[in-house]
């Protein structure tokens, strides 16, 4: 499932989304969730100051590493992606991001 939207700030459906066949999980998408900031690529967004993973995204890092689910770290901003090191107990996934890692960077940054 990419990004946390389905959860909003309900760690129970974690456990639903589960037993429904959630296996991997990218925590945020293009925008900010209950769970952290994702890596806005998008069009620029009004918002406060961006951060990493919430206290939620606590909640959900520990709850998927209970169930065995995957995190990846996907579309997740740099902090969020440290925090999630920082907080996971489990191997994380990588699926289809790392462009710092390919030389070449799009035209705004990640914040």
């Amino acid at each position: 499932m990419e990004g946390a939207e389905f959860l909003s700030n309900d760690i129970n459906l974690l456990q639903v989304f589960y037993a429904l066949g959630l296996r991997m999980l990218t925590l945020t998408h293009a925008f900010r969730n209950f769970v952290g900031d994702g890596a806005h690529f998008l069009p620029p967004q009004r918002e406060g100051n961006v951060g990493g993973i919430t206290d939620f995204g606590v909640e959900v890092i520990e709850g998927c590493n209970n169930l065995g689910i995957a995190i990846d770290v996907s579309h997740i901003n740099d902090p969020g992606f440290w925090d999630v090191m920082k907080f996971s107990k489990a191997p994380i996934v990588a699926s289809h991001s790392n462009w710092q890692g390919i030389g070449e960077s799009p035209k705004k940054p990640y914040r």
